[in-house]
């Protein structure tokens, strides 16, 4: 009785929530906005940059992911006994990868855009709702399925951490060169805004693998030194994501790094603050990969993030000095 009432909830929530995708997907191929209970500003959130992966609307993957959830659940209902595995593991990650997906859109509208949208936020409820369902309620074995299916999980994380150090790494080399003419072009920006999305997709991914190692053993890595470390940096990574995202890429393309910091000492301090948060992102990444590749470590928490705080200290130092040579070099010539 209870697993009737979890696949059937889980159905009827896919349904919910690809209606209000496609609410969102209608409304946006019209002018007029798109109308916004409770005093929220619907409009403006489903409009933005972020409302887009790699050009491709967000909606787009909400009404697919339901669509195939929906045809999971009910099957599952029906033919419970015929479900294969593979196809209860591959739900797992993606009821998962939808919470946490959930969680990042909540973020962005709250710290990014600053403004909310009550269809959103609503669709963020449906992905926990079905997360709770899945995770909590069902009695799908979804704990013994993430432990079988460990070095999968283990290749996909690693190969998460790879492509973010590989994105960040780029995107600082593209960014000193896009630099030499002093200021970054809406096509330069672009590129830059794509590597952005490819890091952020690879956080999720980061995070989505990290939570499927770290729930069948929990006990033991609360007790490992080294993933408690790289889950630390993983949290760093994500609080400096939306600093770059909310301070410095809105104003990216209308900074001059040329200008005098006497003349124009806002400006200054946001071209500072950038080379901050792209040291502060290399970093990270190259630390998350560090720890993601060395099997044993002997050292404790404290040791481990005491060694990431000092060579952050001496990254952030340096693109400092480098910031201050950019933006003087034009002017001593």
């Amino acid at each position: 009785m209870q697993e009737s009432f979890v696949f059937l909830s889980a159905a009827l929530v896919s349904v919910l929530g690809f209606l209000l995708s496609y609410k969102i997907y209608q409304k946006k191929q019209v002018a007029g906005p798109l109308v916004c209970p409770l005093r929220a500003n619907c409009d403006r959130v489903i409009r933005s940059s972020h409302s887009k992966i790699f050009g491709v609307s967000l909606e787009w993957f909400g009404m697919f992911y339901h669509v195939v959830g929906f045809l999971f659940y009910v099957g599952t209902f029906l033919f419970a006994v015929h479900i294969p595995l593979w196809a209860v593991f591959m739900a797992s990650i993606a009821t998962l990868f939808s919470f946490i997906f959930s969680l990042y859109l909540t973020a962005v509208q709250l710290f990014v855009l600053k403004s909310w949208c009550s269809w959103c936020m609503g669709s963020a409820l449906l992905a926990t709702i079905n997360f709770i369902l899945i995770y909590f309620v069902s009695d799908l074995p979804i704990i013994s399925l993430l432990e079988t299916h460990r070095r999968i999980i283990l290749i996909v994380h690693i190969l998460a951490v790879s492509l973010g150090m590989g994105g960040a790494l780029i995107t600082d080399m593209l960014f000193f060169k896009f630099l030499k003419d002093y200021q970054i072009s809406e096509a330069e920006n672009t590129i830059l805004e794509t590597l952005s999305n490819a890091i952020w997709i690879a956080l999720l991914i980061l995070l989505v693998s990290g939570v499927g190692i770290y729930l069948p053993k929990i006990a033991q890595y609360n007790d490992t030194p080294k993933f408690l470390a790289k889950m630390s940096v993983i949290v760093i990574i994500t609080i400096n994501g939306f600093l770059l995202n909310k301070m410095v890429t809105p104003k990216l393309t209308s900074l001059r790094f040329d200008v005098p910091q006497m003349l124009d000492p806002k400006l200054n301090r946001i071209r500072a603050i950038s080379f901050a948060l792209g040291a502060i992102s290399l970093t990270s990444w190259l630390t998350a990969f560090v720890f993601a590749m060395l099997k044993n470590l002997p050292h404790s928490y404290g040791e481990l993030m005491g060694i990431y705080g000092a060579i952050l200290i001496v990254m952030i130092t340096g693109s400092q000095i480098a910031h201050y040579l950019f933006t003087h070099k034009k002017i001593e010539l």
